[in-house]
């Protein structure tokens, strides 16, 4: 039993000042996060004042300080009630610090402490926001879902990075929207010229093989950042030699070029997929209120494969877009 500290007189039946339950369980659940995070991480405390985000992290690796951040809010709970599908929803976020966090320039994660099982979880924050933007608007509570399996800790580190890195890609990923058709005008003219030529013949066009590289780099970015692949075969070590040199290595035949137009062909008809998906399906609400320019040039482009259009479709298809 903890000594009493009042000395016995009446003194001690006076009211004082009560320590709230939220600031005991907000104690907990930072402790709890700096116990259980990766040591990849510097965490650094933010304010006062702070209007949502608690604490700031630096990712690092082997000791290198690399300068990318994150925003951490922190809360804690005396237990999480996981339901069957071993999730949580949890709603107790204001609507204006969801607005702040998606507008906030670093990726932001909600940490949920469960203080009694001394464990942490994460959750991305603007994935969350951007697919229930019509909640947002009306001001109306988010539900952020926790998984068990997204736990913080040293073991999941790399589960933690990895969503790091998919919130960290999301403006990247904003800006290639407003890439993607420009980059098929320039790909269908390029394929209505080139395609199937003499497959004997030599690529003779330092030109068009610079043309060709900067469609395969690009088209390799989007790729990443939709979470796809551009499928290379066994040409990725020809490729590298490629994108270093800038010169493709030895001679490059028609049939070389065309192998290449049918790999960007097949990996941007993917792009363009998830691409349609997420500005008219996944974030509709969210690019109709915010880009409604950006949502209509990507629901207007044509998903089909190059090859399989008619030479009049891809002649339509290389007139520049005025997006």
């Amino acid at each position: 039993m903890l000594p009493k500290l009042s000395d016995g007189s009446n003194s001690g039946d006076l009211a004082r000042p009560r320590r709230p339950d939220s600031h005991i369980t907000g104690e907990e659940a930072q402790r709890v996060f700096e116990d259980r995070r990766s040591r990849n991480w510097i965490v650094r405390p933010v304010g006062p004042p702070d209007y949502g985000i608690d604490l700031d992290i630096e990712w690092t690796e082997h000791g290198n300080v690399m300068g990318a951040h994150a925003g951490i809010q922190l809360k804690g709970t005396d237990s999480i009630p996981w339901n069957s599908g071993q999730s949580f929803a949890y709603s107790k976020i204001e609507p204006s610090t969801n607005n702040y966090f998606l507008d906030y320039d670093l990726p932001v994660f909600l940490i949920l402490s469960d203080v009694s099982d001394f464990r942490a979880y994460f959750c991305p924050a603007k994935e969350y926001i951007r697919a229930n933007y019509e909640r947002a608007l009306s001001n109306q509570s988010i539900s952020y879902r926790f998984f068990k399996e997204q736990e913080v800790g040293e073991s999941n580190g790399i589960s933690f990075a990895l969503a790091f890195l998919k919130e960290r890609r999301l403006m990247a990923r904003d800006v290639t929207l407003r890439e993607l058709p420009r980059f098929q005008s320039a790909f269908h003219s390029l394929h209505y010229d080139f395609y199937r030529r003499d497959g004997h013949m030599a690529v003779d066009d330092l030109k068009r093989e610079r043309e060709l590289l900067n469609l395969v780099l690009d088209c390799d970015r989007y790729s990443s950042l939709f979470e796809l692949q551009f499928v290379f075969g066994t040409d990725k070590e020809q490729f590298e030699t490629w994108r270093a040199k800038g010169v493709f290595p030895g001679e490059m035949l028609e049939r070389d070029f065309t192998e290449w137009l049918d790999r960007i062909d097949n990996a941007f008809a993917a792009v363009v997929a998830a691409a349609q998906t997420l500005v008219g399906t996944t974030e509709k609400v969210f690019w109709q209120v915010r880009r409604l320019d950006v949502a209509d040039a990507i629901l207007g482009l044509n998903p089909s494969l190059a090859q399989v259009l008619t030479p009049e479709a891809r002649r339509s298809q290389r007139r520049p877009s005025a997006f």
